[in-house]
């Protein structure tokens, strides 16, 4: 069969959803299956190439997107900031300028990536589409290629809510969830199925509207071959955190706090991007044992070495939101010892090595002994992949894959 993805960034830029495409792209290809990608530039990306098998069209991405890739590019010079306003500005003018049409912010743009995947969909007789959220774009240009070429198998991909989303502070709350209810609906109505995170899942079927039997609950599919135990010849331990940071959601401040205050010397290196780097270049956080750090955002595959150099991968949980960091995953799938932060809910409380610790200022000492005790124990052991997989079945890409082609109509060969 040949799958077509729409989505926002493929590799080897790609984001989060775009990680998560690749995976299950693969898991499709070694079942023999065609996978073809519409996904938007970013960077020096190519308008065509092929990766791992997977052929990828882009198509150029709006010019407020642009200008941030270009400013994350030249982040040293000293306009960038000021340009980087100004194109969040600008996106933030349109926005209001289409309210009319919200959540489509882009109508012109969304009309060409239509465009351009219903060209792919004919020039590659494509069997099945999976329109991919984040961006609306996706599921926009999914819909009309429902109503426009019927024989296709439509499938959206919903690793983010739209009902229960971030919505525009500007516009009024009741008038956006109603658009963004309605939104739904429409697209529930053009496709055969709904994939989606439980979270998601949970707000949608709070929409009467929608016919529940097509939401199929997935999770983020992360689990995959096998995962190898590292022999660390190293005295030095080494800690690694990748995700974005940021003090509404995910806020390192106890996280350092609680580390620096243990006896083992090591080095404690932050990947990703952050509104907390003046917290990182202040000396007050320095430790007598452990260099703390913050490198700034690199590629998925660089960050994917560094993991697997690491003794101990830290986790901040989100706060404010059910939703689980991505990232939590690809941690799993090493099979190494986990130390979470979390304030409301912890992630990770079915996985063998994991400690978790709450974040309390009156316990600061208190949980450093914690970690410490927890770090000097754990240190070198590892999960079996069989064991890992046998724990978290719904993420691992071939669950999702298995799902798409079940209901594509195609085969799945186990084992």
């Amino acid at each position: 069969m040949r799958f077509l993805f729409l989505l926002g960034s493929y590799l080897p830029h790609a984001s989060a959803n775009g990680v998560c495409v690749e995976k299950i792209a693969q898991s499709l290809k070694e079942q023999g299956n065609d996978v073809y990608c519409l996904a938007m530039t970013r960077y020096d990306d190519s308008d065509y190439e092929e990766i791992d098998g997977v052929k990828i069209y882009r198509i150029k991405n709006m010019l407020h997107s642009r200008v941030i890739d270009w400013c994350d590019t030249y982040s040293v010079l000293p306009c960038v900031n000021i340009l980087r306003s100004i194109a969040l500005w600008s996106w933030r003018f349109r926005r209001v300028f289409f309210f009319f049409l919200w959540p489509l912010s882009a109508p012109l743009f969304a009309w060409k990536f239509y465009r351009r995947a219903r060209q792919i969909c004919l020039d590659n007789h494509i069997d099945c589409v999976i329109g991919v959220y984040q961006p609306f774009e996706s599921l926009f240009a999914l819909t009309q290629l429902k109503k426009h070429l019927p024989r296709l198998k439509t499938v959206s991909y919903m690793c983010d809510s739209l009902g229960d989303g971030v919505y525009p502070q500007i516009l009024p709350k009741k008038w956006i969830r109603y658009r963004a209810i309605r939104s739904e609906y429409m697209m529930s109505m053009c496709v055969e199925s709904i994939l989606c995170l439980p979270f998601v899942a949970n707000t949608l079927n709070k929409n009467k509207f929608i016919n529940v039997s097509k939401i199929k609950e997935i999770d983020i599919p992360f689990i995959k071959q096998n995962n190898t135990c590292y022999t660390f010849l190293e005295t030095t331990l080494y800690f690694i955190y990748a995700g974005t940071l940021g003090m509404e959601l995910r806020d390192p401040t106890y996280a350092i706090d609680t580390i620096r205050r243990i006896k083992i010397k090591g080095r404690l290196i932050f990947y990703g991007l952050t509104d907390t780097q003046c917290y990182f270049d202040n000396k007050k956080t320095m430790s007598e044992y452990v260099d703390i750090k913050h490198k700034g955002a690199i590629t998925h595959k660089k960050c994917e070495e560094e993991l697997k150099k690491a003794d101990i991968l830290l986790n901040i949980s989100n706060r404010k939101t059910i939703q689980v960091p991505s990232k939590i995953f690809e941690y799993i799938n090493l099979g190494k010892p986990i130390i979470t932060f979390y304030t409301d809910e912890a992630d990770l409380s079915r996985y063998p090595l994991s400690l978790l610790i709450k974040e309390d200022w009156d316990r600061l000492d208190e949980n450093a002994a914690i970690v410490e005790k927890f770090i000097r124990e754990k240190r070198g052991m590892h999960v079996p992949f069989t064991e890992v997989r046998a724990l978290f079945p719904q993420n691992t890409p071939d669950y999702t894959a298995k799902l798409l082609s079940e209901i594509c109509g195609g085969e799945w060969l186990d084992g």
